[in-house]
Parts: C-alpha cells; structure tokens; sequence
C-alpha cells in the first residue's frame, strides 16, 4: 500500500485525480471481495455515482498549477518527421499545434469539425501488464498506464465515439513480438538513462532486442513495450515508402538520451 500511495504523490499534477481513481479502483476491489456478492454490487454502484460527480476539468486544473519540470521526455519526434510518416503511408495527417494546457479540448474540437463522422479513435497505449504491490516501479507503470486509459475513456465517453485500444489487452511482450513478426522496422529514440544506455538510440527492434528487454524487465522492471525507452517506425507493410535517418544528433535531457533526428528523407521501397 505504502508503494501506491507513494506513487500517486509522485510527479504530483500530471494525471494524479486519474491516479487516484485508479488506486481506489484497485482497493475498492480488493475491499469488495471480501463481502457478499450482493453488498458487493450496492457498494460498486455507490462509488461509481460518486465518482461522476467530480468535475471532468479538474484533472487539468491541477496539471497546470502543480505540473512537474521532471516531466516525462516522451518521443521527442519533430513534426515534420510525424508527417514524413503519413507521407510515406500516404494517408493525410492533421496536426493542430497544442500544449498539455490545450491538448484536450484542441483534440476534441479537430474530432468535431471533421466532415466525416468519427466513429471510433485509436489510441496506442502500452499494455498494462500484471501489478506487483512489491515492485514499485512496476506498480508505478501499472497505475500510470491505468491512468492513461481512463482519461482515453472519458475523453471518448464526452465525444460519443469508440475507443479503440488494439494494444490494451495484450501481453507487454505481444506487442514488440508483433511488430518483428509482421515486418516493421522500429528505431529506438529515446531511453532513460537509469535503465538504458545510449547504446540503445537507433537500436533496430528485433528479436535480440526483446531478449534483452525481456531480461532488464526480469532484473530492473523495466516495462517491456515503453516508458524506459520509445521507438520511431520508419518502415513496414502499411508504408508505402520507407523512411532513411540520414543525420543525427544524440543528446542528453532530464535524465534521458535522446536520438535527435536532424535530417531524414523518404526512399522508395524495392
């Protein structure tokens, strides 16, 4: 208990009302099993009516005052390298400019004033794995993840449309294994120096990439498909042309490597 608590004080801000649902879910249903099936589900409806009460907006309110400058360095990929990539799968992209300030209600608005009705969006997020209450940093990964996709569903929930999560519910491992097996090249960009070292920028995930993974997940509990580390895909079957990395620039910030891409171009594929 001592590591979910611990937890949710962590990074205080970014996404703590979520976190906090989520570590009341996780004890109210270990609470819950403890009683009769029918007190069980008279408690359930009761906390679920609480809490719709809190207001939708709250979450943001306390991001912008508390925001942590230990932030997570996420894939630090260019806008132009995002659209190099629905270039070389020719599929039109837009890419609204927005902060964590105005992330949610731009995105909601660009999903209204579509002229085709959205019926559903997909989201990528990493799957969640098992918690373990005696590992805080796969504790840590576990809430955060949880977290993640409450938001997704509340977000969804207030547009009237899907969530579509094709990662959620497979294993951490599935996912990597998945991306090798249907061909995809996938380059490493981003690693956090505490569990990987700049060796791994422009690593080429394959299957002695997962071995490893696999092992540091074992030995450190590293989260097997993200967070330590994130990827950029340049290539595979949906890719119309591939994109070459031509010049780079690693560079160290907060805490990460980085593999700061200052040149790349599309090549046609044989």
């Amino acid at each position: 208990m001592s590591n979910l608590i611990k937890f949710v004080f962590t990074d205080i801000g970014r996404s703590t009302p979520f976190k906090v649902s989520t570590l009341l879910n996780f004890v109210l249903s270990e609470i819950l099993n403890k009683f009769p099936r029918r007190i069980s589900r008279i408690l359930n409806h009761g906390f679920t009516l609480i809490r719709k009460l809190i207001p939708n907006k709250v979450a943001n309110v306390l991001s912008y005052a508390f925001k942590s400058s230990k932030k997570m360095v996420w894939h630090e990929i260019s806008p132009e390298l995002v659209a190099m990539q629905g270039q070389a799968m020719d599929i039109t992209m837009l890419q609204p400019k927005v902060n964590w300030r105005t992330f949610e209600d731009q995105f909601k608005i660009t999903v209204r004033n579509l002229e085709k009705k959205v019926d559903g969006v997909v989201w990528g997020i990493a799957p969640p794995g098992d918690p373990r209450l005696e590992d805080s940093k796969k504790l840590e990964d576990y809430i955060q993840l949880r977290a993640e996709k409450e938001w997704v569903d509340q977000v969804c929930e207030d547009l009237g449309i899907e969530p579509i999560l094709p990662l959620w519910d497979k294993a951490p491992e599935q996912v990597l294994t998945d991306l090798i097996d249907n061909d995809f090249e996938v380059v490493v960009v981003v690693v956090n120096q505490e569990f990987l070292g700049d060796d791994y920028l422009g690593r080429r995930v394959d299957p002695a990439y997962l071995k490893e993974i696999m092992r540091l997940h074992n030995e450190k509990g590293i989260h097997v498909s993200g967070d330590e580390y994130h990827t950029f895909v340049v290539d595979g079957p949906i890719f119309k042309k591939r994109i070459k990395i031509v010049e780079t620039d690693p560079i160290s910030k907060d805490g990460y490597s980085i593999l700061n891409i200052k040149k790349a171009e599309l090549e046609t594929k044989d």
